[in-house]
């Protein structure tokens, strides 16, 4: 759970450990319909060009006022890298840099995350650490590989 319910009337959950949320693609399975999108800071033209507006503003409408909010496009950005980039940039520098990369909303058991975030995740019985850090791996035109591609 990021902590993040961008409801209009309700105070967020503490507390507020998510300075930014980048999403950059919506899956197949989704059919266009990027409810939810509200919640995130940055995205991509990617996922931009494949929303199914009508779907998703029906779908924000029927929700009401919960609904409304969660459907706001964010800054919208033209690659991966640069949409990562603008959330680092965005996030302050009082701390490390703590980043969590997970494939899509559906699948969590598996994440990647940043120096940062490893030492905690080294130090929880819950989490297994299956392998050392490497650079996240954005190809010559700006875009992530699939979770879990490696570099």
């Amino acid at each position: 759970m990021v902590r993040r319910l961008r409801v209009i009337g309700q105070p967020e959950p503490e507390p507020h450990c998510v300075t930014s949320i980048v999403a950059l693609d919506i899956t197949d399975a989704s059919h266009g319909n990027a409810m939810g999108i509200g919640t995130a800071d940055f995205t991509t033209t990617r996922l931009l060009a494949k929303v199914d507006f009508e779907a998703l503003y029906t779908n924000a409408l029927t929700a009401g006022v919960i609904g409304i909010q969660r459907m706001a496009i964010p800054c919208v950005m033209p690659t991966d890298l640069a949409a990562v980039c603008a959330a680092i940039a965005s996030r302050g520098r009082e701390t490390p840099l703590r980043l969590a990369w997970i494939a899509d909303t559906l699948h969590t058991e598996r994440i990647g995350v940043s120096p940062a975030l490893l030492d905690e995740a080294r130090g929880r019985d819950d989490l297994d650490v299956e392998r050392q850090p490497a650079p996240m791996p954005f190809d010559a035109e700006g875009r992530l590989r699939p979770f879990g591609t490696g570099s």
